[in-house]
């Protein structure tokens, strides 16, 4: 499964971006795809989710990735 992620400390396009990659992957390329945040979504990110109802992204800390 490929991991889609944006920078630490999200904000609004790197958590929107992981999301429309992973859907682009999974549903046009036909690859195992999911978005994932490194943090927390600031309160913007937080509140598009929230409005257009999409659920947070699991969220990865960096020493995860590190240790895959």
């Amino acid at each position: 499964m490929i991991k889609i992620f944006g920078h630490k400390s999200p904000d609004t396009d790197s958590t929107g971006s992981p999301i429309i990659w992973a859907w682009y992957l999974n549903e046009m390329k036909n690859q195992d795809a999911k978005p994932v945040l490194l943090g927390r979504p600031n309160t913007e990110a937080a509140f598009m989710l929230k409005r257009w109802g999409f659920e947070t992204p699991e969220i990865i800390w960096m020493w995860q990735m590190m240790k895959q």
